[in-house]
């Protein structure tokens, strides 16, 4: 998102609002092997909720829509969420994009990626979430970030 929001912004010059800086939470995969015995382990980047803020969910994995009990800040956010949703299914060819927005205000993790039936053969099952999926474009509602960046 944040090169596709560069480059548009050079093309549109600076919005009336701000863009939210925010970045997934970084993460690696560690392995040990100790007397032939290898234990693997998930390392996330520490959190700091006192610095970061309470933990928020911000778009839910069953609608598209940003959820209604949010503050301002939060609020912001998940409208700046619904527009990368927007641009990633667009981007994505209308084949998938993620949902189940939630993190810190400046860092998001434990998403879900949901796409179309179509790609079920390449890889999950029958694809997953399709009414969701399905009812995109329907229930998506644009907001200031669509329509500055005309998504």
């Amino acid at each position: 998102m944040s090169n596709f929001v560069a480059t548009e912004l050079f093309t549109h010059g600076t919005p009336p609002f701000n863009i939210p800086n925010i970045h997934f939470v970084h993460v690696a995969l560690a392995s040990i092997d100790d007397a032939g015995i290898t234990r693997t382990y998930l390392v996330e980047e520490f959190i700091d909720e006192s610095v970061e803020g309470k933990f928020t969910k911000y778009i839910s994995n069953n609608s598209p829509s940003p959820l209604s009990n949010l503050d301002a800040k939060s609020s912001r956010i998940a409208r700046y969420l619904s527009f990368a949703q927007h641009v990633q299914y667009i981007k994505m060819r209308k084949l998938a994009y993620v949902a189940d927005f939630h993190g810190l205000h400046s860092i998001l993790y434990v998403l879900l990626t949901i796409f179309t039936s179509d790609l079920s053969g390449c890889l999950f099952t029958e694809g997953n979430l399709m009414h969701v999926f399905t009812s995109f474009e329907d229930k998506h509602v644009c907001n200031e970030f669509c329509k500055f960046f005309s998504t």
